[in-house]
């Protein structure tokens, strides 16, 4: 009977032993799941930052993209206009370019006119005499 009761107390040694090694466990996973809930919350807590940071930068993108459609909107329409200008400044000058070489024309032939009469006028030869 004592040889059955030091079995005893050794079973019962050796579950409070492994009794106390699960308790140690135990507290243990417990500090470590702790620990990751911590993490766990701190990582949530940095990913709403960076969500809250992305969708400002998203807002700030969108209307620097809605600024720089308008400002190109607004230079097409600027060189569509000075283009329509310039087209109409070379016409224009292309027209008078055409009216001084007419006139130049106009001016070559009437000087010849002129230039034909006053050879053909009778006080012209006493003139060139004198």
């Amino acid at each position: 009977m004592l040889q059955e009761l030091d079995q005893v107390t050794a079973r019962v040694v050796q579950v409070t032993e492994m009794s106390h090694r699960l308790l140690t466990e135990r507290n243990h996973l417990l500090n470590l799941l702790k620990s990751t809930e911590e993490t766990v919350s701190q990582l949530k807590e940095q990913l709403t930052a960076q969500h809250q940071e992305i969708s400002v930068l998203n807002s700030e993108l969108s209307t620097q993209k809605e600024t720089v459609l308008s400002e190109n909107q607004s230079l097409h329409q600027q060189v569509e206009t000075l283009t329509h200008k310039v087209q109409m400044l070379e016409s224009t000058l292309s027209q008078a370019k055409s009216e001084i070489q007419h006139l130049r024309e106009n001016a070559r032939s009437v000087r010849n006119r002129v230039s034909h009469v006053l050879e053909n006028l009778p006080h012209n030869s006493a003139a060139e005499g004198v």
